[in-house]
């Protein structure tokens, strides 16, 4: 066989969906999201992560142990990341999350400017269970899951009338949905 047939044959084929990489992208050069939320508090090695974790939500929704995979050199590169791995975007969740106070604070700060966040909101309550018992977050609670001999986390979102997200609160899973929440633990429309 000759060598040119031969190596046509052994290319690996490889697809690259560019339907979350395109909204990212066009969300990002018409509003300037992720810059006005994640640029000064992420390093960009960070922000390329949190792209990824992004694009992954609005193409795959698949855990983050699954997303290395699946994850082609075009993506990271059309996203800006770079040395992506499993380990990686564990850490970058984890930064994320010990920075959410100033995060959500700037996300807020960029929907109140372009008038995105209304005054009328949907508060939605839901709950996950995990394995383990080292969280310090978890405890046992009512279960939507039906898995009450599991540690809980309680989770809320708000929502305006437009389908934006405008809050998010994480607490104990014994916390019920009726119960005040501190007005520190949900970051409210200003």
């Amino acid at each position: 066989m000759p060598r040119a047939v031969f190596s046509l044959i052994s290319m690996k084929n490889t697809t690259t969906p560019l339907g979350g990489i395109s909204i990212i992208d066009k969300v990002e050069k018409d509003f300037g999201l992720v810059s006005s939320v994640f640029v000064g508090i992420l390093s960009h090695a960070y922000i390329g992560r949190m792209k990824i974790l992004l694009n992954n939500r609005l193409t795959y929704a698949t855990s983050i142990h699954q997303i290395v995979p699946i994850l082609s050199e075009d993506a990271c590169a059309l996203l800006g990341a770079e040395n992506v791995s499993e380990r990686s975007l564990y850490r970058t969740v984890e930064k994320v999350g010990f920075l959410a106070a100033p995060i959500i604070e700037r996300y807020q700060d960029f929907l109140n400017a372009r008038n995105l966040a209304g005054k009328d909101q949907n508060i939605d309550w839901s709950s996950i269970y995990f394995e383990g018992k080292k969280a310090e977050i978890g405890a046992l609670g009512y279960s939507r899951d039906h898995r009450p001999n599991k540690m809980q986390v309680t989770f809320g979102i708000a929502t305006g009338i437009n389908g934006i997200p405008t809050a998010l609160t994480i607490q104990k899973g014994n916390m019920l949905d009726k119960k005040p929440r501190h007005p520190n633990t949900l970051c409210k429309h200003r």
